[in-house]
């Protein structure tokens, strides 16, 4: 493709050419989905992935922005978007262990504190304290407990 740069998107700059290419997929009929039009102006412009797949998905962010800018017209979403189902509890359904708190008094306090083991090594250094693990505490129960490995980074 050639031609002077007409608009930058996300770091790929598009030319006029490129630009008109566009156009004119969307123009054809009949008119391709927005994923069948972003795959083949991938597959037209070479705008492929370092791993040869085409970058159809960021082709797609792309034209939608164009579309917002006023640059190119895409033609309007086939797939209608379903909103999620409630979930709807039945007779059979177990009530939760715990009953959602209303109020922010009812909330219990987490207390985070860390467990230092004392470690014996075989080598005969004798006993070193290691940062071991952390707990989170609800009350007397405890929520979860994690690993911190010597150098402070949770796992």
């Amino acid at each position: 493709m050639s031609g002077a740069i007409e608009c930058r998107y996300y770091g790929r700059d598009f030319t006029a050419d490129a630009l008109a290419l566009l156009r004119a997929l969307i123009a054809t009929e009949p008119q391709p989905n927005r994923a069948a039009l972003s795959r083949e102006f991938c597959r037209r412009i070479g705008w492929i992935k370092p791993d040869g797949d085409l970058k159809d998905m960021m082709a797609r962010v792309t034209m939608r922005a164009m579309h917002r800018d006023g640059v190119i017209a895409l033609p309007p979403p086939r797939g209608r978007r379903n909103p999620p189902r409630p979930i709807i509890f039945g007779p059979d359904t177990e009530a939760p262990l715990f009953p959602a708190p209303t109020t922010l008094d009812e909330v219990r306090t987490l207390e985070m504190r860390p467990v230092i083991r004392e470690t014996a090594y075989a080598h005969g250094s004798g006993c070193e304290s290691l940062p071991a693990d952390v707990e989170v505490r609800a009350g007397e129960r405890v929520e979860c407990s994690q690993y911190i490995p010597a150098d402070g980074a949770p796992t």
